[in-house]
């Protein structure tokens, strides 16, 4: 949301020019494995674009040698097409609705290679954080900007928080 470009068109949400993006594999280039990146993946591909979009994400990691320091979140359609073309990458399924959550409990019920989630913060509640401890799952939150919220997310030991405000996660 920043940059002479950058229109806000709602809270969290902006359309933004980009005279020369960051390319993913600069990115990742920049990262240099130092860090653990998450990438959030949108999609509204069919299922044979999602393919193709997985494949290319599959061979730009693996040409940087990143794949085992990335996680991979998004929606269902997109993960499913990931999970299938590069079943290596570490996938968190999204979550901020009843029915996502019903739906990844019979996906976790049938899969257990899945290893985390990520869950819109307001979704995160002690029942819900026992059963994901108890499943030995990574959990990240997102988009929190509050400083309680944050530390009530803390408290009840997620793993990660996702935050548009560096100097919140730096407080943390």
């Amino acid at each position: 949301s920043f940059g002479p470009w950058s229109l806000t068109v709602f809270p969290n949400h902006y359309i933004r020019l980009d005279v020369s993006p960051l390319r993913l594999a600069e990115l990742l280039e920049a990262a240099g494995g130092k860090r653990r990146l998450l990438l959030d993946l949108k999609d509204d591909h069919s299922p044979g674009r999602a393919r193709v979009y997985a494949g290319a994400l599959s061979r730009v990691l693996r040409e940087a040698g990143c794949a085992e320091s990335v996680l991979v979140c998004g929606q269902t359609d997109v993960l499913d097409s990931v999970r299938e073309v590069a079943p290596g990458l570490d996938v968190r399924y999204s979550i901020e609705r009843q029915r996502q959550w019903e739906a990844f409990l019979r996906r976790l019920d049938a899969d257990p290679a899945i290893r985390g989630v990520c869950l819109h913060h307001e979704f995160l509640t002690e029942p819900v954080t026992r059963l994901l401890e108890e499943r030995g799952l990574e959990v990240f939150c997102w988009t929190v900007d509050d400083r309680e919220e944050a530390r009530r997310l803390a408290a009840l030991g997620v793993d990660g928080i996702i935050s548009n405000d560096l100097t919140l996660l730096a407080q943390l």
